[in-house]
């Protein structure tokens, strides 16, 4: 499980070379079912460019009198281009009208977080369900298996009322992970018996 912590104290830098309103900022446009991974590589482009505080809308907006406003309506529009230009086009144009980057960023992620999550990780239990070894070594077949865990320790959250919960979800989840590999091991065992009609050596190890 991972937890994304956002900087706000991250430099309001002037506009760079490459701060421009029709860059595309990421090669993962937003379809409604990859939330988390767009997500992450908007976030990375915006903060990497010190513009972070547009999108969490700890940058507030000066009065219509300051001297600054215009700055910051120039900044905030270009967050706002950048994330609309990140999304397919079926979605980008239902927020074509928004005020501000903040609120592009908190409607997409009231409307997509938790279904884009849910959908991501219907896919992955499927995979996992469906992971074979096949002519995979040990190691290939097992580093796979890690890397599906991993991404569906991700996109699952959880709220503990204490330590002691947490630690013993964890567990269980653990010994899942160990249970499921054996129960693959042994499953690709019996098929090598059944195949060679006797117990022949398996390229598992138990």
């Amino acid at each position: 499980m991972s937890i994304i912590m956002f900087d706000t104290n991250s430099t309001d830098t002037q506009f760079g070379h490459f701060d421009h309103h029709s860059i595309q900022i990421t090669t993962i446009k937003l379809n409604g079912d990859n939330f988390y991974h767009w997500s992450l590589s908007v976030h990375m482009y915006i903060h990497g460019h010190g513009k972070i505080n547009y999108l969490i809308g700890a940058k507030k907006e000066p009065k219509s009198i300051d001297a600054q406003h215009a700055t910051w309506d120039a900044k905030n529009s270009m967050v706002m281009a950048w994330l609309v230009n990140s999304m397919e086009e079926d979605i980008s144009s239902n927020y074509l009208d928004n005020s501000t980057a903040k609120e592009i960023w908190d409607s997409l992620t009231e409307m997509y977080s938790d279904l884009g999550n849910q959908s991501q990780i219907y896919e992955l239990q499927l995979k996992l369900g469906e992971s074979k070894q096949g002519s995979d070594t040990v190691t290939k077949y097992f580093a796979g298996l890690k890397r599906l865990w991993q991404d569906l320790d991700m996109y699952n959250e959880y709220t503990w009322k204490d330590l002691v919960d947490g630690a013993h979800y964890q567990k269980v989840v653990d010994n899942n992970k160990v249970t499921s590999g054996k129960g693959d091991r042994q499953r690709e065992v019996e098929r090598n018996k059944t195949r060679d009609g006797a117990s022949t050596p398996s390229k598992w190890y138990i």
